[in-house]
């Protein structure tokens, strides 16, 4: 789902398979165009009518007009504050399937799929304007009680971190990296943009 600062909703039919793991981009452009990319490959294509901005960030929770949690994981999250290129997006898709174990998920439509590794090595912040990092690999950006995650910092450099609310929870997934589990009643991260 992508939402815009009066509510409305713009949605794709359910494309995501259950149990299993993607890599999801999403990116609005200064034309009020919307796009999600699924594995690399176009899902959503729409103009967005109305202005769009950026003051709180929800993690696991569509607030507007119900509460609708979502169940599932999170292992890395990352925005810039611009519409990246074409380019930029498929070595940021490359970065995430390389670490996490999804190349082969990659859709023929990423050009990059057919290197070995992005040289030199890539990290979200070559990027200019990253506005938020969020890595569960990097054990050291988690705040636990318990194996609950109570917040996550931010590697971007500009401190959003956000924080977790319910049983947020720590699991390990993927090729033994961590993931963040949301259990679909209850648990979500957030933060208010400054």
């Amino acid at each position: 789902y992508l939402a815009r600062s009066d509510a409305a909703w713009y949605s794709q039919g359910s494309t995501i398979s259950n149990n299993q793991s993607n890599l999801v981009t999403v990116q609005y452009d200064s034309a009020s165009n919307a796009y999600v990319w699924l594995n690399g490959a176009l899902n959503l294509s729409t103009t967005v009518t109305g202005t769009i901005t950026r003051d709180r960030l929800l993690l696991g929770l569509r607030a507007i007009p119900n509460f609708n949690y979502m169940t599932g994981n999170f292992y890395e999250v990352i925005q810039y504050d611009r519409a990246i290129s074409t380019l930029e997006r498929q070595q940021v898709e490359l970065y995430l399937a390389e670490k996490w174990g999804l190349r082969g998920n990659l859709s023929s439509s990423n050009a990059l799929r057919l290197y070995e590794s992005l040289s030199p090595v890539f990290n979200p912040t070559l990027l200019s304007n990253c506005a938020l990092w969020l890595d569960a690999a990097d054990y050291g950006t988690l705040t636990l009680t318990g194996s609950n995650v109570t917040a996550w910092r931010d590697k971007s450099g500009n401190g959003y971190s956000p924080g977790g609310f319910g049983g947020t929870t720590l699991q390990t997934f993927l090729g033994n990296r961590t993931g963040i589990t949301l259990n679909g009643t209850d648990t979500y991260f957030y933060r208010d943009w400054e």
